[in-house]
Order: structure tokens, then sequence, then C-alpha cells
């Protein structure tokens, strides 16, 4: 099939080994195919079962096609939806989709293997670097148009009751290590050293009314830190020497 002329559409790369698809969509799809084949050479690709396939088969054991031009480009998502659908490529049995949807994370999980890649990624940045960046958004007031885009956005991914629920178990009876404490501590000095940043906090909090409910909650939080102080004092000292 030739690609002199540029082509907004849906796409297909099939193994031709055992007929596993992925399905893709591009406003310019001869450039599109042009990025899947440099990150698969590079081992780069963001599907993992694609590249693994790439790797155990080569170049020469997949076909790329298209399978509909698109020409209004807002329909792009709907048809590669259509075919992600009709061929179950979303399905490791059937294809190499990481998405569902297309356009759209929900119902997507990453692997260990990626989770571990994007730890590792961030420990490569130094904590003050992480830290600064931070900061810097401290004060930050955003535009109503931001805000109500952000709510906007926002509106479906508000979580469930069991999804709370399941985040609640996960983290309770958690135990911080005294590391991970003393890294919050350094943040949270850090964020308050410089007058600078004392009065961008204190500009974005003033005139700032807290409801009744909210009250109540900080002084329960309160009330719990000032027990576990309690409760920490009438701890007998440790004898570093023994008895």
């Amino acid at each position: 099939m030739a690609y002199a002329i540029i082509s907004s559409g849906v796409y297909q790369i099939k193994n031709l080994a055992n007929g596993k698809v992925y399905i893709g969509s591009s406003v310019n799809i001869k450039a599109r195919w042009a990025n899947h084949r440099s990150s698969l050479r590079k081992d780069k690709h963001h599907s993992a079962a694609l590249q693994r396939a790439w790797n155990k088969y080569g170049k020469d054991g997949f076909e790329f096609s298209i399978l509909e031009i698109v020409d209004d480009r807002a329909m792009l998502f709907e048809r590669e939806n259509f075919y992600v659908t009709k061929f179950k490529s979303a399905d490791g049995r059937n294809g190499y989709n990481t998405l569902v949807k297309a356009g759209s994370a929900a119902g997507y999980r990453h692997t260990a293997e990626a989770k571990r890649k994007m730890s590792d990624g961030q420990k490569k940045i130094p904590y003050e670097q992480r830290l600064t960046f931070c900061v810097s958004f401290a004060g930050r007031k955003h535009s109503e148009e931001t805000k109500q885009k952000m709510r906007e956005s926002n509106r479906h991914t508000s979580p469930t009751a069991e999804q709370r629920a399941a985040i609640s178990k996960v983290h309770k009876g958690k135990i911080i290590s005294d590391e991970h404490k003393a890294i919050v501590s350094k943040a949270t000095a850090l964020k308050n050293k410089t007058p600078e940043m004392r009065a961008k906090v204190s500009a974005a909090l003033k005139g700032r009314v807290f409801t009744p409910e909210w009250r109540a909650k900080l002084s329960e939080a309160g009330k719990r830190r000032a027990s576990q102080r309690r409760n920490d004092d009438a701890q007998p000292p440790h004898d570093l020497y023994g008895a």
C-alpha cells in the first residue's frame, strides 16, 4: 500500500505467526508507523507484549496495514475503539493493546515491571531537585478557567466506596519507617524555610473560610497527635547499657 499521501485513520500491526494485532490511530499514519518501528528497534515500545513478540519474531514477522481512512479527525478514537472491540485486541489472547478504550487509561493497570521502572526513574532524580519542584508550586493559584477544567476532568474519577475501602485496607496498619519520617520532616522544614515561601503560603490562605465540618476534622487530628505525644512521653526510657 502506498503512503505518498498523508493519511489520517486507523491501522493495525499484525503478528503473522499467531494472528494477534495491535490497533492504533493517527492523523499521520506513515509517521506513526515510523515511530512504532523506532521504539520497537530500541526495545522501548509502550506495549510490553508487542515488544516481546517483536523481539521473538523480528520485523519480518509483522504486517502493517491501514484498516480505515478517517478524514474527520474528531472521529479517530471512536473508529479506533470500534476495531479494538471488533478484534478484542486489548485482550492478551488476541492482541497487544494496553488500553481497553482509546484515549482513556480507565481500567489500565501498570505491570510490576513498569512500576519498578517508574520508581527507579524517580530515584535517579536528586531528592533536592524533586523537593524544589514541589516547593515551586506552593501558593500558586489556578485561573477560574483552569479550575473548571480540573473539576470537569475529575468529575468522573472520584473513587467509589469500594475503591476507598480497598485503599483504606492497603494502608491500614502500615508502619512508616524512621527514614521516611525524616524525609517528610526535612521536606516540611524546607518548604517553610524561606520568607518568600511563608509569604506565598500566607497569601494563599488569606481570607479562606473553614467550614464547621473541616474545623471539626482539624480538631480531631490535633487531639490524636496530642494523645500520641502523651503516650510517647509516658513510655519508660530505654536503657542503652542493659538492666
